[in-house]
C-alpha cells in the first residue's frame, strides 16, 4: 500500500492508499481502517462515508487503457467541497 493523500476532517486523520499491485483502495480514519467497498461504474470507483457528521466523498478515474500502467485521478470531497486533486 501506498499513500495517496493524507487529510484532516476536524480532528480525525483520513489516510487513501492503494495497492498498486492489485488496485485496491483503502481508506483508514486515525489508523483504523474502514471497512466499505468501492462501486465500480465504467472506470470510475466511488465510496461515501462520514467523518464527525461531515459527508467524504472519494472518486478514483481510472484511465481505459493500460490502468496499471498510467496515472489515476482521486478526487476527494467534504461537505460536497474539493479538498484535493490528485494524480498518482
Amino acid at each position: 500500500m501506498s499513500d495517496i493523500h493524507r487529510f484532516k476532517v476536524d480532528e480525525k486523520e483520513v489516510l487513501v492508499s492503494r495497492n498498486w499491485f492489485l488496485g485496491t483502495i483503502k481508506i483508514w480514519i486515525d489508523g483504523v481502517p474502514l471497512k466499505t467497498k468501492m462501486a465500480v461504474v465504467g472506470g470510475v470507483k466511488k465510496v461515501d462515508f462520514q467523518v464527525n457528521n461531515k459527508d467524504v466523498n472519494v472518486t478514483v478515474m481510472i484511465p481505459p487503457v493500460f490502468p496499471a500502467f498510467r496515472a489515476w485521478e482521486y478526487i476527494i470531497k467534504v461537505d460536497n467541497t474539493e479538498i484535493a486533486k490528485v494524480r498518482k
